[in-house]
């Protein structure tokens, strides 16, 4: 539920809350994601609220300044903090409650913490290691699902689009590991 949040990208979120739903497709994510989740998830829904409030607060100044010069306006639209952040919340929630969540393994650190000592994407200097943890595991099941001969297309969605965009050497990094089709998040111009 990140600020910046566009309406495209809520509109792939609420699609893919549809076909889990539907059972069309299998979510995985990596072992620090419920973590990770449980951290940041009060604080960016208190964000939305204070976000709903200020956005209010500017609608009702525009308004007063366009009547103070007999200037006609619209609707006056209400932003007053509403449901909208708790539905965000429990959409973000029920896409993480039916992931299934891939098992921390020691090997796949040590490969994340080379990438960090190293500073292979999507490491950067003064960064932390769960990037690499993310990649590490996800590069690891896509492995395991090419030894398995597994043919369906994985789909890596991430809100990071600076580490994980098409014009990152990570994207690069997994298309030349990842035999199956690979569907990485674009970064809108």
């Amino acid at each position: 539920m990140p600020n910046r949040l566009r309406a495209s990208e809520l509109n792939a979120v609420i699609k893919v809350n549809n076909a889990i739903k539907a059972k069309l497709c299998t979510l995985v994510a990596a072992s620090i994601v419920p973590s990770e989740f449980k951290t940041i998830v009060q604080y960016t829904e208190f964000e939305r609220v204070k976000f709903l409030s200020d956005l209010q607060d500017s609608v009702e100044n525009f308004h007063t300044a366009c009547n103070s010069v007999e200037l006609a306006v619209g609707t006056m639209y209400q932003f007053h903090p509403s449901s909208l952040p708790t539905i965000l919340r429990n959409i973000a929630q029920f896409i993480l409650d039916n992931c299934i969540i891939l098992n921390n393994q020691d090997n796949l650190k040590l490969r994340a913490l080379d990438r960090v000592v190293f500073q292979k994407a999507p490491a950067r200097k003064g960064g932390q290691i769960k990037d690499c943890i993310i990649v590490e595991e996800y590069l690891e099941l896509a492995q395991q699902l090419h030894s398995s001969e597994f043919s369906c297309p994985l789909v890596f969605i991430s809100s990071n689009t600076k580490d994980f965009c098409v014009d990152n050497s990570f994207v690069r990094l997994l298309v030349r590991y990842c035999r199956v089709p690979l569907y990485p998040p674009y970064k809108k111009a």
